[in-house]
């Protein structure tokens, strides 16, 4: 059939019109089919991400080691781990970590404002090294509180320590405790005890020692003062000293002593009897009570900081005025007639060191007992 020019031209524009309107149409189907997916794709990769990648934030340790603020979990973990009583949080931002550390902290945990360190009041760490080179200088050491009594050997301020269960992140309790003794064996001695816990920490104790000046004592009542005034939970204690003579007193040559009577293989009489007696009365009614309790020993002057401090407050104690020398074998007896039961009673430990310094008499022991 023959078509005039002017129809087919117009018939023929009118197809390719048609084609063109539905080309474009199928591509813009394929670019929205494109899209979709390309946002499920996106949507799946966020959703992963989110749960297997960790969030930028910060580490707020308000109590531990050393407080301040962190970037990584593992830092923020070697501050409050083995510490007791530690208190951290993961905030999403630097002003909320720091608005949470400067708080003032829950009164359950005993953290007394006046002994906290001067200057700054917290340090913020990127880390783990950066932490380590902040560690406290002799400075830092003899500006720790000094707790010395009067005529007692324990005040009871210092006795009643936090009462408190164990902790979820700590899993150790750890102090270093030493003994220091000038002109050790010759005339005028004089000797003190340390015990440190932590950078300026309110448990740490500077004293002089009692009794004769000798430094094997200075370590021994080191080790006392540290049971002494420890909380009484289910956190294992560990004892760090660098005295072995200490340290083989109770995990080496005490069986064989008791077995020869208190002699040593020589035959000669063993030295502080009333006191290693008294010690280790201490340390069983501590296991009995159910804490693990473990002594061991540390190289002294090798740079360990809680040696160091430990030292640095013995010989800071050395120089303080005499005490009068308590009673070790009454104090002992009294500890072993006391009543020993579990630390934990209705969810609540007893703090036994109390009644060990015979400063709640029977009847205070009994209602305390009852109270928990």
């Amino acid at each position: 059939m023959f078509l005039p020019r002017a129809r087919t031209l117009t018939c023929t524009s009118g197809l390719l019109s048609h084609n063109y309107k539905a080309i474009l149409a199928h591509s813009h189907i394929l670019r929205c089919y494109s899209l979709y997916h390309h946002f499920l794709f996106s949507l799946v990769v966020r959703t992963y991400t989110d749960h297997t990648m960790p969030k930028a934030g910060f580490y707020a340790v308000r109590i531990g080691k050393s407080p301040g603020i962190y970037t990584t979990w593992e830092d923020c973990r070697d501050q409050v781990y083995g510490y007791p009583r530690a208190r951290y949080k993961k905030l999403r931002t630097l002003e909320e970590a720091e608005a949470w550390i400067q708080e003032d902290p829950d009164r359950s945990y005993l953290i007394r404002p006046e002994n906290r360190p001067p200057g700054p009041a917290w340090a913020s760490f990127d880390s783990q090294t950066a932490r380590q080179s902040s560690t406290p200088s002799s400075s830092a050491i003899m500006n720790t509180p000094i707790v010395q009594p009067g005529s007692r050997l324990q005040p009871v301020s210092e006795l009643r320590t936090a009462i408190a269960g164990p902790s979820s992140s700590a899993m150790v309790e750890e102090v270093y405790t030493d003994g220091a003794c000038s002109n050790n064996g010759q005339v005028g001695p004089s000797a003190g005890i340390g015990v440190w816990w932590g950078p300026s920490d309110p448990r740490n104790l500077c004293e002089r020692c009692p009794g004769a000046q000798t430094n094997n004592r200075a370590e021994l009542i080191a080790i006392l003062r540290a049971l002494q005034t420890a909380s009484i939970n289910l956190v294992p204690l560990l004892i760090k000293s660098d005295s072995l003579y200490a340290i083989k007193c109770f995990n080496e040559w005490l069986p064989s002593w008791r077995q020869r009577n208190f002699t040593t293989s020589s035959g000669t009489p063993v030295k502080n009897v009333e006191l290693i007696m008294y010690v280790d009365a201490l340390l069983s009614m501590r296991r009995q009570s159910g804490q693990q309790v473990r002594l061991t020993y540390v190289r002294g002057h090798a740079g360990e900081t809680g040696n160091d401090g430990a030292d640095a407050l013995a010989v800071r104690g050395a120089g303080l005025p005499k005490v009068e020398e308590p009673d070790w074998v009454a104090l002992r007896l009294r500890l072993e007639k006391a009543p020993v039961r579990s630390t934990l009673v209705a969810g609540h430990p007893v703090d036994a060191s109390m009644y060990a310094e015979m400063i709640l008499g029977e009847k205070d022991l009994i209602a305390e007992l009852e109270a928990n």
